[in-house]
């Protein structure tokens, strides 16, 4: 009974560190995209995410890696579903690259994606290390996802090359 009464407890800790997680990353993005990269403050951060500057630090880290999560997280959009059909025709093909080529251009040129370019832009001299972060893990997603698509079109006999040159 003492066992399951800890692993609740252990559950609950789970979820609330999770939901003041993503309200700390909120809060950075809000910041960032007022204030600037290098102008946002960590303590102005703690205060929209209501943390302590310890437990943003403890739960998310340093100004830099706020910004990667965040980058991340808008990244992760642009994931081939799991769920992906088999790729057996030339048309289930096209239709699964016009899906993804659509959900590229739809998350592109969302308002938040469209903030982080202007932010990375805009902090090229202050701070390269956005520029380099949205690159290295937005840019990288997009590529990642196309690859699967194209092995899965190449392990069909759809095509043929190196998923990588394909993509």
């Amino acid at each position: 009974m003492m066992a399951r009464a800890k692993m609740s407890k252990l559950r609950q800790e789970s979820g609330d560190e999770t939901a003041v997680r993503e309200r700390i990353l909120a809060a950075a993005f809000a910041a960032f995209m007022k204030s600037g990269y290098a102008a946002a403050s960590t303590l102005e951060i703690a205060t929209r995410a209501r943390v302590s500057k310890r437990e943003l630090y403890a739960l998310v880290g340093n100004k830099q890696k706020m910004l990667i999560a965040c980058i991340r997280e808008r990244a992760r959009r642009l994931e081939v579903p799991a769920h992906l059909p088999v790729l057996r025709d030339r048309e289930t093909l096209a239709q699964v690259l016009a899906s993804f080529g659509a959900k590229v251009v739809r998350e592109a040129s969302d308002p938040a994606v469209i903030a982080v370019f202007r932010l990375a832009i805009s902090e090229v001299i202050h701070a390269p290390e956005v520029a380099r972060a949205l690159d290295s893990i937005a840019r990288e997603r997009s590529r990642a996802s196309l690859r699967k698509i194209m092995a899965g079109a190449q392990a069909s006999g759809l095509l043929t090359g190196r998923p990588a040159e394909l993509a």
